[in-house]
């Protein structure tokens, strides 16, 4: 799924981002923003999950920790329980994944939260500081989504 594509405008990269913003670049030309810490994902999807992986290796993922649901990551949580990041899957209709990444974020885990519901992309009142991408999306516009959320929760 992932690629070494040109990416366009990455203003938003800090300076170990190695990119400016009048030049594109590809995703496995900036530094490791991981540094080989811990990734966890929780999606259902298994071929999302799988492709989120693969992005998040080419940032510099020591470990990617996947999980189909809440109950799947708790089972595996010595796996992660240092995680970085997480990214969650985000549906209205599954609470669980609302309040289990609002539990991360508020235990000091960067997260980013995935959704097909448009609305939900907007964002969530539970989660009012993580960013929630609409997918599908691109692998270069995961890529930047993590860079920046890194940036803001190192």
């Amino acid at each position: 799924m992932l690629h070494t594509q040109r990416v366009p405008d990455m203003s938003k990269l800090n300076d170990n981002g190695g990119a400016r913003a009048d030049q594109g670049c590809t995703l496995t030309e900036s530094a490791p923003m991981l540094n080989g810490r811990t990734a966890l994902v929780v999606e259902s999807e298994i071929i999302i999950a799988l492709g989120i992986q693969e992005v998040l290796q080419s940032l510099g993922a020591g470990k990617v920790v996947l999980a189909r649901n809440p109950a799947d990551a708790n089972e595996r949580l010595p796996d992660w329980q240092t995680t970085a990041l997480a990214i969650v899957e985000i549906e209205a209709d599954k609470l669980g994944l609302i309040e289990f990444a609002r539990q991360l974020s508020q235990s000091g885990i960067a997260v980013i939260g995935l959704s097909t519901d448009s609305v939900q992309a907007q964002g969530v009142p539970e989660l009012p500081d993580t960013p929630i991408l609409l997918k599908p999306l691109p692998d270069a516009d995961l890529a930047q989504a993590i860079r920046v959320r890194l940036g803001q929760n190192p």
